[in-house]
C-alpha cells in the first residue's frame, strides 16, 4: 500500500524585501501512512503552514517531490505540477477562511461533499 503522503527533499524559499532568501522548508522528508494521524509542531515561522500549503498545491516548492496516494503531484526533476483542484485534498485553515454563514460541521463537510472523485 502506498503512503498517503510522501515528501522527498522538499525545499521552498521566499525572498524578503531586501533581497535575502529565507528557506521556509529546507530539504524536508516526510512519510504519512494511510490512517496515520500526524501533528506538526513548532514555533511561529518555522514552515508548518508552508509545508501544508505545498502539499495542497497552494504554494509551489522550489525543489523536491510530493506524492499523494502514490501519485506524483509535484516533482522538480520530472517537471510535474498538479493543480490544487486535481489533488483530491482539502485544507482547513486556522482562521478567517471559513464560510461565516456555515457551522463548523458544515465547513468541514463542504469540501468532502463537493470534491471531485
Amino acid at each position: 500500500m502506498e503512503p498517503a503522503v510522501q515528501i522527498d527533499r522538499l525545499t521552498k524559499e521566499f525572498t524578503r524585501r531586501d533581497g535575502t532568501l529565507v528557506k521556509a522548508i529546507d530539504d524536508a522528508d516526510l512519510v504519512v501512512e494511510p490512517g496515520e494521524f500526524v501533528v506538526l509542531l513548532g514555533p511561529s515561522g518555522c514552515g508548518k503552514t508552508t509545508l501544508l500549503r505545498t502539499i495542497a498545491g497552494l504554494e509551489t516548492p522550489d525543489r523536491g517531490q510530493i506524492r499523494v496516494s502514490g501519485k506524483t503531484v509535484f516533482s522538480s526533476d520530472e517537471r510535474v505540477l498538479v493543480t490544487p483542484s486535481q489533488r483530491n485534498l482539502s485544507m482547513m485553515f486556522q482562521s478567517y477562511a471559513l464560510w461565516p454563514h456555515m457551522t463548523v460541521r458544515n465547513n468541514v463537510r463542504y469540501p468532502l461533499e463537493n470534491r471531485r472523485a
